[in-house]
């Protein structure tokens, strides 16, 4: 699905929607942004695993090679792979607990101890601090949102192919889109819960398919 088909499906479905004085395309294209930002985030049906090798010592991981990364993408981090002198062997571990980085400072204060990671904070957008931090070269795999298409409303070509499948985006933009576009208009509140309705039922119908599963991150108690 392209940027245009992508406009003509709100512009079908919503209440005088074919009216370009009402709507323009700029206006339209804003919706797309929010509805597939808002898609990808709860449904997660699009998915970047990068696999980071982690040195013997090392506490922190570089992500400014993950393009588009941002730290409220993660889904996940797990140690996939450690080598203890006898070559990369799979491990079976638990998710990487993601904590306030505050705590993985208090942690090292504590105890600067080195083992496999079982926790991890952002200290920049790109900057991963793990704690502990490796004993043995690993392999940390990160599982995240691939961000939605970049849209610049009103400038942004109409045949630029839009990362969503059109299989699943349709029936979110005709329903989330349309309710979306005309959320503010009084004598559309009828139509725009009845679409709201229908779009959250449809993100729900989405979610239990399963892409993904259920987002593993944690705040860190303070007291």
């Amino acid at each position: 699905m392209d940027l245009t088909e992508a406009v003509n499906v709100i512009r079908v479905f919503a209440r005088n929607g074919t009216s370009t004085k009402m709507y323009t395309d700029a206006n339209i294209h804003r919706v797309i942004i929010i509805i597939g930002n808002d898609f990808i985030r709860r449904t997660g049906c699009l998915k970047t695993v990068t696999t980071k090798d982690v040195a013997p010592d090392d506490a922190t991981v570089d992500l400014t090679a993950l393009t588009g990364f941002r730290p409220t993408l993660l889904r996940r981090a797990y140690v996939d792979q450690e080598n203890k002198g006898d070559g990369f062997a799979s491990v079976y571990l638990k998710d990487i607990e993601v904590i306030d980085f505050s705590a993985i400072r208090e942690y090292r204060g504590n105890c600067n101890s080195s083992g496999t990671p079982e926790s991890l904070a952002f200290s920049t957008w790109e900057t991963a601090e793990i704690y502990p931090k490796a004993k043995y070269p690993c392999k940390i795999k990160f599982q995240w949102y691939t961000p939605f298409t970049t849209i610049v409303p009103g400038v942004t070509a109409g045949n630029t192919t839009l990362n969503i499948p059109e299989i699943l985006f349709f029936e979110a933009l005709a329903t989330g889109g349309c309710a979306t576009l005309q959320k503010n208009e009084p004598e559309h509140a009828a139509f725009v819960a009845q679409q709201m309705a229908l779009y959250e039922k449809y993100i729900n119908e989405v979610k239990k398919a399963g892409c993904m599963g259920a987002k593993v991150i944690r705040k860190q108690k303070r007291a």
